[in-house]
């Protein structure tokens, strides 16, 4: 780091306690007229968002309000217990998730009529200054990347980076905190013929991590129940057998109408295309068909160690069946970490 880039930083940091304070100043400013609608600021902000365009996916809330998923997950749900909202799959796409005010949230728009509409108003600025305090700030923020909304990039990366997951000890984990990392996600099982799978993947996560890869492992027990243990005993099993490192989510489905958003995402941006040649794949083909018969069109994974790559932009652009070459895997993962 040259001198030119320590002042900067230091400048920034400099900021940092000014702007939390100025911004917690603004949020007390607007406490006399929130207190009686029973609303904190930032419910008010969602609000905003609702009553101006009511029915919108969590993404597009996340982005108009620059608020990573891991933190608009437990906002929503929180006004969701309070009567405030509905939410509900959208039934053009599954994946997405819409937020629409419920009658007691539109009920609150007559009552907040009154609360300006320009915090100016409250402070000690004279117009002209808060106009052009505002255009600054604007458009600094417009530069700094913010979570899942940050400004600039594509609707593929906002979309990986608003779904979240529960780790193995059930708390909620963003996708957003792997922004800018190459990602394989991949759903495994402990007692599947592929299992042996979890060596390769631990060498690539040791010898790639520092590089920037991410490895996501999502333990299911849809295929012939071969991950029928705990989230614990799954963990320990591939840390003594295989010294596995990576994220290990909590077990999930893949499959059927209880399928994990995340991967009727993926398989949507990367359908299923075949197992490939030979006879191994054929067998494969016919006993997962059979296995799968009952989740129909959301079939959206055949097996155990199907994975998904995703680069550092958020898109999904690779999937590789469990019966693909792990050195065509490892090959695709580093090929996308020089990019």
């Amino acid at each position: 780091m040259d001198a030119r880039e320590k002042e900067a930083l230091l400048l920034a940091n400099q900021l940092c306690f000014p702007l939390y304070a100025a911004a917690r100043g603004v949020t007390g400013l607007y406490a006399p007229w929130l207190k009686p609608l029973g609303l904190s600021y930032t419910q008010y902000l969602v609000c905003l968002v609702l009553w101006e365009q009511d029915g919108i996916t969590v993404g597009e809330i996340g982005r108009r309000l620059r608020l990573d998923n891991g933190t608009l997950s437990p906002l929503l749900k929180k006004m969701e217990q309070a009567g405030l909202l509905e939410r509900r799959r959208s039934p053009e796409d599954d994946r997405a998730v819409l937020v629409s005010l419920s009658p007691q949230g539109r009920l609150l728009q007559e009552r907040a009529k009154d609360i300006p509409s320009n915090v100016g108003s409250c402070l000690p600025l004279e117009p002209e200054e808060a106009r052009q305090l505002y255009q600054l700030l604007y458009k600094l923020l417009a530069k700094l990347p913010v979570g899942a909304a940050s400004p600039g990039k594509g609707e593929n990366m906002s979309r990986i980076y608003d779904f979240t997951a529960k780790d193995r000890k059930g708390e909620e984990v963003s996708l957003s905190q792997y922004q800018g990392k190459v990602l394989l996600i991949v759903n495994t099982a402990t007692g599947c013929g592929f299992t042996p799978h979890y060596e390769p993947l631990a060498a690539m996560y040791k010898d790639l991590k520092d590089q920037g890869l991410e490895i996501l492992d999502f333990p299911c027990n849809q295929f012939a129940n071969q991950a029928p243990g705990s989230d614990e005993e799954i963990h320990q099993f591939c840390q003594v057998k295989f010294g596995t490192q990576f994220p290990q989510f909590a077990k999930v489905d893949v499959n059927g109408e209880q399928a994990h958003p995340l991967f009727a995402y993926l398989a949507g941006e990367k359908p299923f295309a075949g197992f490939g040649k030979g006879i191994k794949s054929s067998g494969l083909e016919a006993f997962a068909a059979l296995n799968n018969k009952a989740y129909g069109d959301k079939a959206y994974v055949r097996w155990n160690f199907t994975k998904f790559l995703v680069d550092r932009q958020g898109q999904v652009i690779g999937r590789f069946e469990p019966t693909e070459d792990m050195n065509k895997v490892r090959a695709a993962v580093e090929a996308a970490l020089k990019a």
